[in-house]
């Protein structure tokens, strides 16, 4: 989640995140079929997780992942009781 008190060395206020929570899912990028029918449509959809269902995950909220941040572009209840989260690569990495 966005950290409002995010500041730089200098003082300044800066946009950075803090950890909401953790959770078990699986992490998978676009391959094959998927990944030319996303391309073909100009998707910036590079992967998918899946996580149990939450009602606090939104699209404001990042993924990190092995240390890398993803961008969270949607974000879909499961008939599965499970949630769908597509991501991208994120700007904020580290």
């Amino acid at each position: 989640m966005k950290d409002e008190e995010a500041k730089s060395p200098d003082g300044d206020p800066i946009e950075g995140y803090k950890d909401s929570f953790t959770v078990w899912g699986s992490f998978i990028f676009l391959k094959g079929r998927k990944y030319f029918e996303a391309a073909t449509a100009n998707s910036e959809i590079q992967g998918e997780t899946e996580i149990r269902y939450r009602s606090d995950v939104n699209a404001d909220m990042k993924i990190k992942y092995k240390n890398v941040i993803y961008d969270i572009v949607s974000v879909i209840p499961t008939e599965k009781h499970t949630l769908s989260i597509m991501w991208k690569r994120g700007g904020m990495n580290g």
